[in-house]
């Protein structure tokens, strides 16, 4: 068989498909002609959401309709768990926490992502690396404490909130200041096995995608 067959084929079966989702069309088109000039990327065609490891979803204001058009998009998925990066202007607090529940793995300031970044992002998520610094996840967490001592009625922990060892919380809080997961195991006098096997065991009961995912969840369960 020839070489350049084999080339192709070995392409076909490693290229990580992508879907894209934008709110205009005109940003739809160009986002497409970019990502399709890539052999490391199969750029899926509108319609065909379900089949796409990662979804990227463009637009400009965050309503409740395209965090619903994710959350559809998500359960529909013939992959497994479809992995979503989001890029718009700005996006609530409440529902990025939702977004994490859909999939989502990064968000990304439309303003000052490039189209290279988004693309390094798209394929750093088939690795799991695709995540919020922990310093947007830091600003999360203040905000939404903020929003809760303002309520008439402020949350505390939730049923959910048993769910989380002490251990867990420990690194959670860590984890949610931008720590990384070395700075984590030397402020918790642990080593840095054991604070991935901390990290990796409660994604896996909880059925977490990432990091940030598991920062979310306890924000909503109200033990951060």
């Amino acid at each position: 068989m020839p070489t350049d067959i084999l080339t192709e084929e070995r392409t076909t079966r490693t290229a990580l498909t992508l879907a894209v989702h934008a709110t205009d069309s005109i940003t739809a088109r160009g986002v497409e002609l970019y990502f399709g000039a890539f052999e490391d990327i199969e750029l899926l065609a509108p319609g065909r959401e379900t089949g796409a490891e990662v979804l990227l979803v463009i637009a400009g204001e965050v309503t409740d309709e395209v965090i619903e058009w994710m959350g559809r998009a998500a359960q529909r998925s013939r992959v497994g768990e479809m992995r979503i990066i989001l890029v718009a202007n700005d996006i609530d607090d409440w529902k990025l926490v939702r977004a994490f529940d859909h999939g989502l793995v990064c968000f990304m300031t439309r303003g000052t992502a490039t189209l290279a970044q988004v693309r390094d992002t798209v394929l750093a998520s088939r690795a799991g690396r695709a995540e919020l610094p922990g310093s947007f996840i830091r600003s999360l967490i203040d905000r939404m404490h903020t929003a809760q001592q303002g309520a008439l009625a402020p949350r505390g922990p939730s049923p959910a909130a048993s769910a989380f060892s002490p251990r867990e919380i420990d690194v959670l809080r860590l984890l949610a200041d931008g720590w990384d997961t070395a700075e984590v195991a030397c402020r918790l006098n642990y080593s840095e096995r054991t604070v991935k096997s901390v990290i990796t065991s409660m994604m896996n009961r909880l059925g977490l995608r990432n990091r940030q995912h598991a920062v979310a969840h306890a924000i909503k369960s109200g033990v951060l």
